[in-house]
Protein backbone atom coordinates (compact mmCIF):
# COMPACT_ATOMS: atom_id res chain seq x y z
CA UNK A 1 0.00 0.00 0.00
CA UNK A 2 1.40 3.34 -0.70
CA UNK A 3 1.20 5.29 2.36
CA UNK A 4 3.63 8.46 0.30
CA UNK A 5 2.05 11.96 0.58
CA UNK A 6 -0.20 12.87 -2.71
CA UNK A 7 0.64 16.12 -3.85
CA UNK A 8 -1.56 18.86 -6.49
CA UNK A 9 0.66 20.92 -8.57
CA UNK A 10 -0.59 22.97 -11.24
CA UNK A 11 2.24 24.43 -13.89
CA UNK A 12 2.00 27.61 -14.96
CA UNK A 13 1.31 31.17 -13.08
CA UNK A 14 -0.55 33.20 -15.58
CA UNK A 15 -4.42 34.00 -15.42
CA UNK A 16 -5.97 30.59 -16.31
CA UNK A 17 -3.43 28.96 -13.02
CA UNK A 18 -4.73 31.60 -10.71
CA UNK A 19 -8.31 30.84 -11.69
CA UNK A 20 -7.97 27.54 -11.36
CA UNK A 21 -5.91 27.46 -7.80
CA UNK A 22 -8.95 29.28 -6.39
CA UNK A 23 -11.59 27.02 -8.04
CA UNK A 24 -10.03 24.06 -6.97
CA UNK A 25 -9.81 25.46 -3.19
CA UNK A 26 -13.53 26.80 -3.36
CA UNK A 27 -15.21 24.00 -4.95
CA UNK A 28 -13.13 20.84 -4.98
CA UNK A 29 -11.58 21.02 -1.82
CA UNK A 30 -8.32 20.44 -3.12
CA UNK A 31 -5.21 22.53 -2.05
CA UNK A 32 -2.62 23.16 -4.38
CA UNK A 33 0.74 22.31 -2.88
CA UNK A 34 3.37 23.79 -5.31
CA UNK A 35 3.30 26.04 -8.45
CA UNK A 36 5.50 24.67 -10.99
CA UNK A 37 7.08 26.91 -13.79
CA UNK A 38 9.92 26.26 -16.36
CA UNK A 39 13.50 27.46 -16.15
CA UNK A 40 14.17 30.95 -15.79
CA UNK A 41 10.33 31.89 -15.42
CA UNK A 42 10.27 32.04 -11.76
CA UNK A 43 9.69 35.41 -10.82
CA UNK A 44 7.97 34.97 -7.25
CA UNK A 45 8.77 32.59 -4.39
CA UNK A 46 4.86 32.11 -3.77
CA UNK A 47 1.23 32.47 -5.31
CA UNK A 48 -1.48 34.22 -2.37
CA UNK A 49 -4.61 33.76 -2.11
CA UNK A 50 -7.67 33.74 0.08
CA UNK A 51 -8.75 29.84 0.69
CA UNK A 52 -12.29 28.62 1.30
CA UNK A 53 -11.77 29.22 4.67
CA UNK A 54 -10.91 33.04 4.12
CA UNK A 55 -7.15 32.98 5.44
CA UNK A 56 -4.67 33.62 3.18
CA UNK A 57 -2.75 30.59 2.03
CA UNK A 58 0.64 30.56 -0.01
CA UNK A 59 1.04 28.29 -2.51
CA UNK A 60 5.37 27.99 -3.18
CA UNK A 61 6.34 28.44 -6.55
CA UNK A 62 9.15 26.39 -8.10
CA UNK A 63 10.90 25.52 -11.29
CA UNK A 64 10.54 22.07 -12.18
CA UNK A 65 14.14 20.81 -11.93
CA UNK A 66 14.25 22.41 -7.92
CA UNK A 67 12.00 19.62 -6.46
CA UNK A 68 11.75 16.04 -6.59
CA UNK A 69 8.22 14.86 -5.89
CA UNK A 70 7.00 10.49 -6.18
CA UNK A 71 5.83 10.94 -9.67
CA UNK A 72 3.32 8.64 -9.02
CA UNK A 73 1.73 10.59 -6.35
CA UNK A 74 1.71 13.59 -8.21
CA UNK A 75 -1.35 14.86 -10.38
CA UNK A 76 -0.17 18.26 -12.03
CA UNK A 77 -2.65 19.96 -13.66
CA UNK A 78 -1.29 21.91 -16.97
CA UNK A 79 -2.07 25.49 -17.92
CA UNK A 80 0.35 26.90 -19.81
CA UNK A 81 -0.56 27.84 -23.47
CA UNK A 82 2.19 28.40 -25.11
CA UNK A 83 4.71 25.83 -25.62
CA UNK A 84 2.14 23.48 -24.58
CA UNK A 85 3.20 20.30 -26.51
CA UNK A 86 6.04 21.07 -25.31
CA UNK A 87 5.67 21.33 -21.64
CA UNK A 88 3.36 18.28 -21.78
CA UNK A 89 6.41 16.37 -23.12
CA UNK A 90 9.06 17.26 -20.37
CA UNK A 91 6.59 16.51 -17.76
CA UNK A 92 6.44 12.66 -19.56
CA UNK A 93 10.17 12.43 -20.01
CA UNK A 94 10.51 13.55 -16.54
CA UNK A 95 8.13 10.60 -15.24
CA UNK A 96 5.09 11.96 -14.96
CA UNK A 97 1.58 10.51 -15.69
CA UNK A 98 -0.93 11.91 -13.88
CA UNK A 99 -1.15 14.95 -15.79
CA UNK A 100 -4.72 17.07 -16.66
CA UNK A 101 -3.98 19.10 -19.59
CA UNK A 102 -5.94 22.14 -19.04
CA UNK A 103 -7.09 23.53 -22.82
CA UNK A 104 -9.94 26.09 -21.63
CA UNK A 105 -10.33 27.58 -18.28
CA UNK A 106 -14.10 28.92 -19.30
CA UNK A 107 -15.76 25.74 -17.46
CA UNK A 108 -13.80 27.22 -14.10
CA UNK A 109 -14.24 30.80 -14.80
CA UNK A 110 -17.61 31.43 -14.35
CA UNK A 111 -18.29 29.97 -10.43
CA UNK A 112 -15.15 31.08 -9.56
CA UNK A 113 -16.29 34.81 -10.60
CA UNK A 114 -19.47 34.49 -9.23
CA UNK A 115 -18.26 33.65 -5.95
CA UNK A 116 -14.85 35.90 -6.18
CA UNK A 117 -17.34 39.00 -6.48
CA UNK A 118 -20.10 37.91 -4.06
CA UNK A 119 -17.55 38.15 -1.96
CA UNK A 120 -16.68 41.33 -2.33
CA UNK A 121 -20.29 42.40 -2.35
CA UNK A 122 -20.58 42.67 -6.60
CA UNK A 123 -23.59 42.32 -8.44
CA UNK A 124 -22.74 41.13 -11.93
CA UNK A 125 -26.44 40.61 -12.56
CA UNK A 126 -27.30 44.51 -12.78
CA UNK A 127 -26.66 46.98 -15.99
CA UNK A 128 -24.87 49.21 -13.60
CA UNK A 129 -21.57 47.26 -11.45
CA UNK A 130 -21.26 49.19 -8.41
CA UNK A 131 -17.36 48.16 -7.80
CA UNK A 132 -16.95 49.23 -4.46
CA UNK A 133 -18.33 53.00 -5.04
CA UNK A 134 -16.97 52.78 -8.57
CA UNK A 135 -19.55 52.88 -11.47
CA UNK A 136 -19.35 50.42 -14.33
CA UNK A 137 -21.21 49.83 -17.21
CA UNK A 138 -21.27 45.76 -17.25
CA UNK A 139 -19.65 44.80 -20.35
CA UNK A 140 -21.21 41.08 -19.70
CA UNK A 141 -24.81 42.28 -20.40
CA UNK A 142 -24.03 44.42 -23.17
CA UNK A 143 -22.06 41.54 -25.08
CA UNK A 144 -21.72 37.77 -23.65
CA UNK A 145 -18.23 38.07 -26.03
CA UNK A 146 -16.27 40.72 -23.73
CA UNK A 147 -16.81 38.03 -20.72
CA UNK A 148 -13.15 37.25 -21.27
CA UNK A 149 -12.41 40.47 -21.61
CA UNK A 150 -14.13 41.40 -17.95
CA UNK A 151 -12.62 38.22 -16.06
CA UNK A 152 -9.40 38.87 -17.51
CA UNK A 153 -8.53 42.27 -16.88
CA UNK A 154 -10.32 42.86 -13.66
CA UNK A 155 -7.71 41.33 -11.56
CA UNK A 156 -4.88 44.12 -13.00
CA UNK A 157 -7.16 46.78 -13.62
CA UNK A 158 -9.50 46.54 -10.48
CA UNK A 159 -8.58 44.73 -7.87
CA UNK A 160 -5.54 45.66 -6.50
CA UNK A 161 -6.38 49.53 -6.17
CA UNK A 162 -9.88 49.30 -5.30
CA UNK A 163 -10.17 45.65 -3.53
CA UNK A 164 -6.63 45.66 -2.18
CA UNK A 165 -7.21 42.04 -3.97
CA UNK A 166 -3.71 40.84 -5.54
CA UNK A 167 -4.56 37.68 -6.43
CA UNK A 168 -5.67 37.28 -9.55
CA UNK A 169 -3.02 40.02 -10.84
CA UNK A 170 -0.68 38.40 -13.70
CA UNK A 171 0.54 41.32 -16.19
CA UNK A 172 1.03 43.63 -12.69
CA UNK A 173 -1.02 46.54 -11.23
CA UNK A 174 -1.38 49.58 -12.72
CA UNK A 175 -0.15 51.90 -9.21
CA UNK A 176 3.14 50.84 -7.21
CA UNK A 177 4.94 52.71 -5.07
CA UNK A 178 5.90 56.56 -6.58
CA UNK A 179 3.22 55.55 -9.09
CA UNK A 180 -0.06 56.24 -8.61
CA UNK A 181 -3.13 58.06 -9.72
CA UNK A 182 -3.58 61.41 -7.82
CA UNK A 183 -6.90 63.37 -8.25
CA UNK A 184 -7.02 65.95 -10.91
CA UNK A 185 -4.80 64.41 -13.10
CA UNK A 186 -4.93 64.25 -16.59
CA UNK A 187 -4.48 60.47 -17.58
CA UNK A 188 -3.72 58.50 -21.46
CA UNK A 189 -5.45 55.37 -20.94
CA UNK A 190 -3.33 53.63 -23.89
CA UNK A 191 -5.32 50.45 -24.95
CA UNK A 192 -8.14 51.16 -22.93
CA UNK A 193 -10.36 48.19 -23.82
CA UNK A 194 -13.30 47.57 -22.15
CA UNK A 195 -13.07 50.87 -19.97
CA UNK A 196 -12.03 49.27 -16.54
CA UNK A 197 -8.94 51.41 -15.68
CA UNK A 198 -10.83 54.68 -17.36
CA UNK A 199 -14.17 54.34 -14.89
CA UNK A 200 -11.46 53.72 -12.26
CA UNK A 201 -9.42 56.95 -13.30
CA UNK A 202 -12.64 58.91 -14.09
CA UNK A 203 -14.40 58.34 -10.55
CA UNK A 204 -10.88 60.07 -8.85
CA UNK A 205 -11.82 63.08 -10.83
CA UNK A 206 -9.22 62.60 -13.48
CA UNK A 207 -9.92 63.32 -17.04
CA UNK A 208 -8.98 60.51 -19.12
CA UNK A 209 -7.98 60.13 -22.35
CA UNK A 210 -9.42 56.54 -23.09
CA UNK A 211 -7.49 55.84 -26.55
CA UNK A 212 -8.55 52.68 -28.28
CA UNK A 213 -9.26 51.85 -31.98
CA UNK A 214 -10.26 48.46 -31.32
CA UNK A 215 -14.18 48.28 -32.97
CA UNK A 216 -15.62 46.25 -30.26
CA UNK A 217 -13.53 48.34 -27.36
CA UNK A 218 -15.25 51.74 -28.50
CA UNK A 219 -18.51 50.11 -28.63
CA UNK A 220 -19.03 49.50 -24.31
CA UNK A 221 -16.55 52.56 -24.22
CA UNK A 222 -19.14 54.71 -25.01
CA UNK A 223 -21.43 53.45 -22.47
CA UNK A 224 -18.55 53.91 -19.77
CA UNK A 225 -18.71 57.34 -21.22
CA UNK A 226 -22.12 57.90 -20.27
CA UNK A 227 -21.16 57.52 -16.75
CA UNK A 228 -18.07 59.60 -16.57
CA UNK A 229 -18.47 62.21 -18.86
CA UNK A 230 -14.68 62.93 -17.81
CA UNK A 231 -13.76 60.26 -20.27
CA UNK A 232 -12.47 61.11 -23.23
CA UNK A 233 -12.48 58.74 -26.19
CA UNK A 234 -9.88 58.89 -28.56
CA UNK A 235 -10.33 56.36 -31.53
CA UNK A 236 -6.64 56.25 -32.35
CA UNK A 237 -3.83 53.57 -31.93
CA UNK A 238 -0.75 55.08 -30.73
CA UNK A 239 2.28 55.20 -32.07
CA UNK A 240 5.32 56.94 -33.76
CA UNK A 241 3.76 58.67 -36.48
CA UNK A 242 0.25 59.66 -37.75
CA UNK A 243 -1.44 57.72 -40.83
CA UNK A 244 -3.05 53.84 -40.73
CA UNK A 245 -2.44 51.00 -40.41
CA UNK A 246 -3.97 47.31 -40.01
CA UNK A 247 -5.45 46.26 -36.94
CA UNK A 248 -5.76 42.39 -36.30
CA UNK A 249 -9.20 42.39 -34.27
CA UNK A 250 -10.06 39.60 -31.90
CA UNK A 251 -13.76 38.41 -30.91
CA UNK A 252 -13.55 39.34 -27.37
CA UNK A 253 -11.03 43.04 -28.35
CA UNK A 254 -8.52 41.99 -25.50
CA UNK A 255 -5.91 40.57 -28.01
CA UNK A 256 -6.24 43.29 -30.89
CA UNK A 257 -3.38 44.18 -31.89
CA UNK A 258 -1.16 45.85 -34.40
CA UNK A 259 1.83 44.00 -34.50
CA UNK A 260 1.11 40.07 -33.30
CA UNK A 261 -1.54 38.52 -35.15
CA UNK A 262 -2.19 35.44 -32.73
CA UNK A 263 -4.92 33.66 -35.15
CA UNK A 264 -7.33 36.98 -35.38
CA UNK A 265 -9.56 36.65 -38.26
CA UNK A 266 -10.80 40.27 -38.75
CA UNK A 267 -8.47 43.03 -39.98
CA UNK A 268 -9.51 46.77 -39.81
CA UNK A 269 -7.33 49.53 -41.10
CA UNK A 270 -7.52 51.79 -38.24
CA UNK A 271 -6.48 55.45 -37.57
CA UNK A 272 -2.80 55.94 -35.15
CA UNK A 273 -1.42 58.91 -34.03
CA UNK A 274 1.31 60.27 -31.67
CA UNK A 275 0.77 61.21 -28.22
CA UNK A 276 3.32 64.09 -29.18
CA UNK A 277 0.86 65.00 -32.01
CA UNK A 278 -2.33 65.30 -30.12
CA UNK A 279 -0.92 67.27 -27.58
CA UNK A 280 0.16 69.55 -30.09
CA UNK A 281 -3.77 69.32 -31.54
CA UNK A 282 -4.92 69.56 -28.48
CA UNK A 283 -6.69 66.73 -28.77
CA UNK A 284 -5.22 66.07 -25.61
CA UNK A 285 -4.82 68.93 -22.55
CA UNK A 286 -2.26 68.09 -20.40
CA UNK A 287 -0.41 64.26 -19.69
CA UNK A 288 0.40 63.42 -16.10
CA UNK A 289 -0.19 59.73 -16.13
CA UNK A 290 0.46 57.41 -19.08
CA UNK A 291 -1.06 53.66 -18.78
CA UNK A 292 -0.21 51.58 -21.65
CA UNK A 293 -1.24 47.52 -22.49
CA UNK A 294 -1.06 48.05 -26.32
CA UNK A 295 -0.07 44.63 -27.35
CA UNK A 296 3.80 45.15 -28.53
CA UNK A 297 3.20 48.68 -29.64
CA UNK A 298 4.55 50.47 -26.28
CA UNK A 299 7.78 51.12 -27.87
CA UNK A 300 6.48 53.10 -30.56
CA UNK A 301 4.20 55.00 -28.36
CA UNK A 302 6.83 55.97 -26.46
CA UNK A 303 9.11 57.19 -29.34
CA UNK A 304 6.07 59.04 -30.05
CA UNK A 305 5.66 60.55 -27.10
CA UNK A 306 9.68 62.20 -26.71
CA UNK A 307 8.60 65.61 -26.22
CA UNK A 308 5.49 65.03 -23.86
CA UNK A 309 8.21 62.80 -21.71
CA UNK A 310 10.50 65.52 -21.89
CA UNK A 311 8.27 68.32 -21.06
CA UNK A 312 5.39 67.58 -19.23
CA UNK A 313 7.34 64.32 -17.47
CA UNK A 314 3.89 61.96 -16.87
CA UNK A 315 3.85 58.83 -14.42
CA UNK A 316 4.68 55.87 -16.55
CA UNK A 317 2.98 52.44 -15.95
CA UNK A 318 3.37 50.20 -19.28
CA UNK A 319 3.34 46.59 -19.82
CA UNK A 320 6.70 44.72 -20.97
CA UNK A 321 5.88 41.15 -21.91
CA UNK A 322 5.05 41.47 -25.39
CA UNK A 323 8.32 41.28 -26.66
CA UNK A 324 11.48 39.72 -24.66
CA UNK A 325 13.71 42.81 -24.98
CA UNK A 326 10.68 45.23 -23.83
CA UNK A 327 11.86 45.65 -20.42
CA UNK A 328 15.14 47.13 -21.61
CA UNK A 329 13.98 48.74 -24.51
CA UNK A 330 11.40 50.87 -23.25
CA UNK A 331 13.68 51.92 -20.41
CA UNK A 332 16.09 53.14 -22.74
CA UNK A 333 13.63 55.07 -25.05
CA UNK A 334 12.00 56.48 -21.91
CA UNK A 335 15.81 57.62 -20.17
CA UNK A 336 17.14 58.61 -23.57
CA UNK A 337 13.98 61.03 -23.72
CA UNK A 338 14.01 62.14 -20.15
CA UNK A 339 17.18 61.23 -18.08
CA UNK A 340 15.45 62.51 -14.95
CA UNK A 341 13.15 59.47 -15.14
CA UNK A 342 13.41 56.96 -12.19
CA UNK A 343 12.56 53.62 -13.57
CA UNK A 344 11.82 50.71 -11.71
CA UNK A 345 10.05 46.60 -12.52
CA UNK A 346 7.74 44.65 -11.49
CA UNK A 347 5.35 41.81 -12.32
CA UNK A 348 5.33 42.48 -16.07
CA UNK A 349 5.52 46.07 -16.31
CA UNK A 350 7.74 49.13 -15.70
CA UNK A 351 6.85 52.33 -13.42
CA UNK A 352 8.68 55.40 -14.25
CA UNK A 353 8.22 58.61 -12.95
CA UNK A 354 10.20 61.78 -12.34
CA UNK A 355 10.92 62.84 -8.94
CA UNK A 356 9.63 66.32 -8.06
Amino acid sequence: MNTEPRYTVVYGIGYAAKVLINYLDWFENIQVDYVFVSSGHKKEQKYCYHSKSGKMRSVPIVELNEISLLNDNVDIYLTVVSHNEEVFSSLMKTGYKNIVNIQSIENYEDPFFEEYFKKFNIDLSKEIIDFNGIQIYNPILFNSDLKGAFFETVGDELSPSILNDFSLVVDGAYEFEDVHLEEGDYIIDAGANIGLYSCYAASMGCTVYACEPGKKSLEILEKQKKIYDNIQIIPYGLSDHQGYMDLFESDTGVLDSFYMNRGNDQIRSVPIDTIDNLVEKKMIKKVDYIKADIEGAERYMLIGAQKTLKEMEPKLSICTYHFPEDAQILEKIIKDANPKYVVKHNWRKLYAYVPK
